[in-house]
């Protein structure tokens, strides 16, 4: 597992990594995440993919109070992130569950 470089999925559900939930192994190696639905990005998992380059998400929940169980702010963290992909369902976004912090990525592309 730990040579794994792309991982695409079609709208799949991944459950919260264990690896990440009892400090586990990191994916050095993995630089492409696409088509995981509803997943939550929270620190530990952000350190399991540290050389993360392409990202692409979406999301379902109709609940503002949800969002922030997904730690989107967290996408920040991810050093080598060179394009993002995140769709949304339901326009829900609070001010306080923004993405804005990613609107200055320096290494997302435009």
């Amino acid at each position: 597992m730990p040579q794994l470089r792309h991982l695409i999925f079609y709208e799949s559900v991944l459950p919260m990594p264990l690896a990440a939930i009892h400090g586990g192994q990191v994916l050095e190696n993995l630089q492409t995440l696409c088509g995981v639905k509803d997943f939550t990005f929270t620190r530990k998992v952000i350190e399991m993919v540290p050389n993360l380059k392409k990202l692409k998400a979406f999301y379902t929940t109709k609940s503002r109070e949800k969002w922030a169980k997904y730690c989107l702010n967290n996408l920040v963290h991810l050093c080598h992130l060179k394009t993002l992909e995140i769709r949304f369902t339901y326009i829900c976004i609070s001010k306080e569950n923004s993405l804005q912090a990613l609107l200055y990525h320096p290494r997302l592309r435009s």
